[in-house]
């Protein structure tokens, strides 16, 4: 569509809102932000305007000329963006009356706005263009921007500056390899309990700490040698390898990890286990709430899932800071200005490069 344009020419675009917000959108962020001039940015989010399962967003823009500066990138201060969520915030009324999301769009106002039985809030502003990892795209109002740059401009550190974010495990066949029902198996195939860890996911997970509604294990057939993750001589856990070859033709069916040079029976992602045992922060992928829960049991982390792990001793009271500061209503305000990025049902993605980019207060403040 960009070749084809003239300079001066418009494009207009409806698709997925992701592209907004998420890293894998930088590039496409770069690519527009250099080649047009953006002129309004609409984030329809989980209105459920079109029937296709996605929350969408309209940008409109002008092809820049080649002499505009096609190097300029993200300074122009002329962008607007509106954006309509149903996730109110415990917002109770009073209410606007519309008749439609487009008499929304086309009235011009902010606030809050009625159609039947939906609620929806509606923002918009200039649309800003962050200097964050990614280069996202803030929807902020003026009273929004200045409330979030006051924070970063308190805060001493990024959760990023201390700590890699880590996604969990993923077995690609989780059926097989995470079960609650372990000791409900045969005996002769019922995996030494060695091999069986502890596993943290999305379903029994809590802020601050466990529930037990779920006692989830995975059989995970590693251990750490050198710091180094090492395989483990498989013949010498005959019950575990005769579970494995009960499940062996959906396992090799997973042709890619034969493809990478690794045994039929391993796990796709198993990370590395010289970290478990440290203490970690553990978080879901997706919620409708924070839920940063602290382990210094060497629990396994799922792939729903996303960890922090300290391995110096001076680093624990920073995990404890940063669990005290992520599961705070102040800091999910300040993820959703920020990162904008909700589901239906008001759902919230806590990805790595979200989380990486929490501010924090100074550590060694004696402020209260």
């Amino acid at each position: 569509m960009t070749k084809s344009l003239k300079a001066g020419g418009l494009i207009g675009v409806i698709t997925s809102n992701r592209f907004l917000f998420t890293k894998s959108g930088e590039s496409i962020r770069d690519f527009l932000a250099e080649h047009y001039e953006i002129i309004n940015a609409i984030d329809l989010g989980d209105t459920k305007l079109f029937e296709a399962a996605v929350l969408p967003a309209i940008l409109i823009g002008k092809k820049k000329s080649k002499t505009n500066g096609l190097h300029a990138t993200h300074h122009q201060s002329s962008a607007r963006f509106s954006k309509i969520y149903e996730d109110l915030n415990g917002y109770k009324g009073p209410f606007t009356s519309a008749i439609s999301v487009y008499d929304i769009l086309e009235s011009g106002k902010q606030g809050y706005f009625k159609i039947g039985s939906r609620k929806y809030k509606k923002s918009s502003g200039v649309l800003r263009f962050s200097t964050l990892k990614g280069g996202l795209w803030c929807m902020l109002t003026k009273e929004e921007h200045e409330w979030v740059k006051e924070i970063e401009r308190n805060s001493k550190t990024t959760v990023g500056d201390h700590f890699k974010v880590r996604v969990g495990i993923k077995t690609t066949a989780d059926p097989v390899f995470i079960k609650s029902d372990w000791e409900a198996l045969p005996s002769g195939i019922k995996p030494e309990r060695e091999l069986l860890k502890t596993l943290i996911s999305q379903e029994n997970i809590d802020k601050w700490k466990l529930n037990q509604t779920e006692n989830l294990r995975v059989l995970n057939p590693y251990t750490s040698s050198n710091k180094k993750r090492t395989l483990v001589d498989i013949g010498e856990y005959p019950k575990a390898y005769a579970y494995l070859c009960s499940n062996e033709k959906r396992l090799k069916a997973r042709e890619y990890v034969a493809r990478s040079g690794r045994q039929w029976f391993e796990i796709w992602v198993p990370q590395n286990p010289y970290l478990w045992p440290f203490p970690k922060l553990v978080f879901p992928d997706i919620s409708s709430s924070p839920r940063f829960y602290y382990d210094e049991e060497g629990k396994i982390v799922n792939g729903n899932c996303y960890w922090i792990s300290a391995t110096k001793e001076r680093e624990r009271d920073i995990l404890f800071l940063i669990q005290g500061v992520s599961n705070s209503l102040f800091m999910t305000k300040y993820h959703d200005l920020v990162f904008n990025n909700k589901l239906y049902s008001g759902k919230r993605r806590y990805f790595s490069q979200y989380v990486e980019n929490y501010p924090l207060p100074d550590i060694n403040s004696t402020g209260s």
